[in-house]
């Protein structure tokens, strides 16, 4: 015990978590109420309607960073299952108003550097007098994603909702490592960086085989309904999707999913049938206030808000 002590108290000694600042103060931007989050684009385009692009070479991490990665990754980890993967940076967005058609252009990443970076915002290094978040993300404006000092990896967030018109949410368990027993959406991830590439359609085809076991021709009517950078997270960019399946709550809860990490506690069905605007809110407003992920909570606020 004394052996583990000594090794584990000068760890947490280079690396203090301090307070999260008022965002909304902290930077000018316009952000989305109630959740901290700044809208990039909302509408409602599927697959065939957006343009994928991918940079060549891979996200560079300040030296800054660099140099305190092995430590800070073995704080963050814990004893959690970490894997390193590769992952894809959302570098540009563009709507073409004329075509009606999304582009989006990505570049490598990985699943590390967002977590010393986007994860890390609060996080002040022993010696320094700044945290993590006062030098890649100081304000008052935060940067444009192709000049982001942040990994920035592509989260991907979908709603479900059923025939019988229920809402999916899921309890997650321990394991997960972002959102551990928190409520989250009916499925979510980040994107994988892959060659051949693969778009955010098809990472988000695979989140809900994996977690709701949904098969690719069940999953075929994504829409993509908003994107938006987490503040919380040094504007990492957050890709909402929603699927309406020819299935009921109960088909899908019947099902047993992958789940290979055992990250799902259990699915939560929310009632949507038979609610008014006023009432579909209020219901929308608890879930917000409630012990959930804040990707999830965006992506809550923007199904309420009518983006699709």
């Amino acid at each position: 015990m004394e052996t583990t002590q000594e090794t584990k108290e000068p760890q947490k000694a280079r690396f203090e978590r301090t307070s999260k600042p008022d965002l909304k103060n902290y930077y000018r931007e316009e952000t989305v109420e109630p959740v901290e989050f700044v809208t990039l684009w909302k509408g409602e385009v599927s697959e065939s309607e957006c343009d994928f692009k991918f940079s060549d070479g891979s996200y560079v991490l300040p030296n800054e960073i660099a140099t305190i990665y092995p430590k800070l990754i073995d704080v963050l980890a814990k004893d959690k299952l970490y894997r390193d993967d590769p992952k894809a940076r959302l570098e540009e967005l563009e709507f073409d108003e004329k075509s009606g058609r999304l582009r989006l252009k990505f570049k490598e990443t990985s699943y590390g550097k967002s977590a010393v970076t986007n994860q890390s915002m609060e996080i002040r290094p022993a010696g320094w007098h700044k945290t993590i978040r006062d030098l890649l993300e100081p304000g008052p404006e935060l940067s444009i994603l192709k000049d982001s000092k942040c990994s920035n990896q592509a989260g991907v967030n979908c709603l479900v909702v059923t025939s019988d018109n229920y809402l999916i949410l899921q309890e997650a368990t321990q394991n997960k490592m972002e959102g551990a027993e928190q409520l989250g959406s009916s499925a979510s991830g980040s994107m994988d960086f892959k060659i051949p590439h693969i778009t955010p359609f098809e990472v988000m085809q695979a989140e809900l085989f994996e977690e709701l076991n949904l098969s690719q021709e069940e999953a075929s009517g994504l829409k993509l309904f908003a994107v938006a950078r987490d503040l919380n997270n040094g504007g990492k960019p957050e890709l909402f999707f929603i699927l309406r399946p020819d299935l009921t709550f109960g088909e899908i809860e019947k099902r047993k999913p992958t789940d290979p990490d055992k990250e799902i506690k259990q699915l939560i069905p929310v009632k949507m049938a038979g609610l008014n605007k006023e009432e579909l809110d209020e219901k929308i407003s608890e879930l917000i206030k409630a012990n959930t992920t804040t990707s999830t909570k965006a992506a809550l606020y923007y199904f309420s808000r009518g983006a699709i």
